[in-house]
């Protein structure tokens, strides 16, 4: 791979098990820097299925993480209690060990609130091997005085490997104006006696959107050749700027 260039990378092992349905993912590679002296910031494109990222470092080491994100939803309905799923993926696609891996969220809105650590996912799976192993419950802390801060200490990251990071977040009935902006910081040493490399992820903010739905429905009945033959036709017209989604229209016959 020549310096500098994100190019799109195979799929990693298995699936996430509880996303079903993801609306959003982006693969990128990113070469580390040398200079530690700043933290370091990576954009993600807006919600699309997949677009290349250009992240420039001032040097270039032999050291590649690909990092993987998604969701599994792109707006969030305003004045409801729902929830929804991230999950992160980290694989070191270069040939040196990553040291002292760590994963920080900080949860900026008190309408946004983070999952229990026992509630959190974590695997660590090797492309050669095809080995996944379960990260302990016990890596990941919720710290900060409001308890908005979630931590994780996942260890090292061997050539070859991927660590996941996968929770559900709760959206406790955000109002309209509200927005959920993640503040996702990763951490590593490039070997262990440096300072840690701060990666700051720019991620997509999901929008809180009060939803009014307003629609007409009917049926048309057409007379078909032949007796007794008929066409019917259901139809749901939106009469709003809102999406609707799951419609599920039935003609319930007596």
């Amino acid at each position: 791979m020549e310096n500098n260039r994100l190019v799109e990378v195979p799929e990693f092992l298995g699936e996430i098990r509880t996303l079903k349905s993801v609306h959003l993912r982006n693969n990128f590679i990113v070469d580390l820097p040398t200079s530690l002296s700043e933290s370091h910031r990576i954009a993600l494109p807006g919600w699309v299925p997949f677009q290349s990222v250009r992240y420039t470092p001032s040097l270039a080491l032999p050291h590649n993480l690909c990092l993987k994100y998604q969701c599994t939803t792109r707006q969030l309905p305003a004045f409801r209690e729902t929830s929804f799923v991230i999950a992160y993926a980290f694989q070191n696609t270069g040939a040196a060990t990553l040291f002292d891996v760590k994963f920080e969220e900080k949860f900026i809105h008190k309408d946004f609130c983070p999952p229990a650590a026992s509630d959190i996912n974590a695997i660590r799976s090797a492309r050669e091997s095809r080995l996944i192993s379960a990260i302990s419950k016990d890596a990941f802390t919720i710290d900060g005085d409001s308890k908005d801060e979630l931590r994780g200490t996942l260890g090292e990251l061997n050539s070859g490997e991927t660590l996941r990071v996968e929770y559900q977040v709760l959206a406790a009935k955000p109002s309209a104006e509200d927005v959920y902006e993640p503040q996702v910081t990763l951490l590593t040493r490039t070997s262990k006696n440096e300072s840690p490399l701060v990666l700051i992820l720019d991620l997509p903010k999901i929008p809180v959107v009060h939803v009014r739905r307003k629609f007409s429905k009917g049926k048309e009945i057409n007379a078909l050749k032949g007796e007794g033959n008929y066409e019917i036709t259901l139809f749901v017209e939106n009469t709003k700027n809102n999406v609707l989604g799951g419609v599920n229209h039935r003609d319930h016959r007596g």
